[in-house]
C-alpha cells in the first residue's frame, strides 16, 4: 500500500496536509522531513514513502537504506543542534492504532531539557508534548534548508556515478564534434587517445566523486595550462556550454531541474576558470588542485 488518505504520514508526503520546510531528501524508499508536532526545531522523521504500519514489514530494500539513513540524519542534527544527545525513536502508535512507521531524530537540548524541570529521555518527549509549544516556522524552514545541504548526494551520485559521467563525457563530445566551430578543437590528432574517459573522470571528481582524475591524470593547474594562451575564443565557450546542457539530455541523466540547474551552473564557472589565462600560460598558478562544485556552487 503506497498511500493512504487520513494517514497524517501520507498525507504531508502527498501535499494533502501543509508541511513546514518541505521535503528534506527522499530515497528510493525514504522520506526525511521535520516534525510538525511540538517536539522542537531540529526534530526529523525519517519514514518509509510507502505506507508501512510495522518494522517487521519492511522489504529488504527498505531496511538496507534505513540503517545508514538514520546514521546520517543523526550525524547531521548533532552537527546542526550540537545537543547534549540525539535521541532515536520510534512509537507510530498514536490512539493505541498501528500507523505509519516513522523514526523521530530529535535533538535533546540543555535548553530543552532545562525548560522542562530537567527531564530528559522519554520524559522529556512526554514533557514537550504536554506543553504541545509548535516550533517557529521560520526558524524550522532555515533548520530544513541547512540540514537539506548536508544530506543532498553530491552531484556525482544525483547523476548516477561514474558510468553516467561516461556517458554525458561521451554525449558532450560527440556534440561538440558536431558544432561547426568547435570540431575543429575537438577532432585535431594531438587529442589524447583516451580524452573522453579521462574527462568523464574529470567531471566526476569535481562534481563530488572519487579522486580519480587527480591520482592518475595530473592537477588543476596543468589542465588549465593545456587550454591557457590560445586568446580570445570567442562564442567557443558558450557553445561549449550548450553541449554540455543538451549532453545531459543525451545522456539521460536526472530531469530534477535544481540539478540541471546546478549542472550548466558548473559548467558556466569551469568555462570562465580554463579561459581566465588566454595570453600567457605562465601566469596559471601553479598547485591547483581538482575542485570541488556542489549544489550551492564551487568549493
Amino acid at each position: 500500500m503506497s498511500d493512504v488518505v487520513g494517514c497524517l504520514a501520507c498525507d504531508l508526503a502527498h501535499g494533502r496536509a501543509p508541511l513546514p520546510g518541505g521535503l528534506v531528501v527522499e530515497t528510493e524508499s525514504w522520506r526525511v522531513e521535520h516534525c510538525v508536532g511540538p517536539l522542537g526545531v531540529g526534530t526529523l522523521l525519517v519514514k518509509p514513502v510507502r505506507h508501512v504500519e510495522s518494522v517487521g514489514d519492511l522489504s529488504v530494500e527498505e531496511s538496507a537504506e534505513l540503517g545508514p539513513l538514520l546514521t546520517r540524519v543523526a550525524g547531521v542534527v548533532q552537527q546542526l543542534v550540537e545537543p547534549e544527545q540525539v535521541y532515536v525513536c520510534l512509537w507510530s502508535h498514536a490512539g493505541r492504532a498501528a500507523g505509519h512507521v516513522h523514526f523521530v531524530v530529535q535533538p535533546a537540548t540543555t535548553a530543552a531539557i532545562e525548560a522542562h524541570g530537567g527531564a530528559y529521555g522519554p520524559a522529556l518527549q512526554a514533557a514537550v508534548f504536554e506543553a504541545g509549544d509548535a516550533p517557529d516556522e521560520a526558524a524550522v524552514e532555515a533548520f530544513c534548508a541547512s540540514a537539506r545541504a548536508l544530506l543532498r548526494p553530491s552531484l556525482f551520485d544525483y547523476a548516477g556515478g561514474g558510468t553516467a559521467m561516461l556517458r554525458l563525457a561521451e554525449a558532450h563530445h560527440v556534440r561538440c564534434l558536431a558544432d561547426p566551430e568547435l570540431n575543429h578543437p575537438f577532432s585535431h590528432p594531438g587529442q589524447h587517445p583516451q580524452h573522453v574517459e579521462r574527462l568523464a573522470a574529470y567531471w566526476g571528481e569535481v562534481l563530488g566523486g572519487p579522486p580519480v582524475y587527480s591520482e592518475s591524470c595530473g592537477d588543476q593547474t596543468t589542465l588549465i595550462g593545456i587550454h591557457a594562451g590560445h586568446g580570445d575564443m570567442g562564442d567557443l565557450p558558450d557553445r561549449f556550454v550548450g553541449c554540455f546542457v543538451a549532453a545531459a539530455d543525451d545522456a539521460q541523466l536526472p530531469d530534477d531541474p535544481i540539478f540541471r540547474t546546478a549542472l550548466r551552473e558548473y559548467m558556466v564557472w569551469a568555462v570562465s576558470e580554463f579561459n581566465a589565462y588566454p595570453y600567457d600560460t605562465s601566469d596559471v598558478p601553479a598547485g591547483l588542485r581538482v575542485p570541488s562544485f556542489s549544489w550551492d556552487g564551487p568549493h
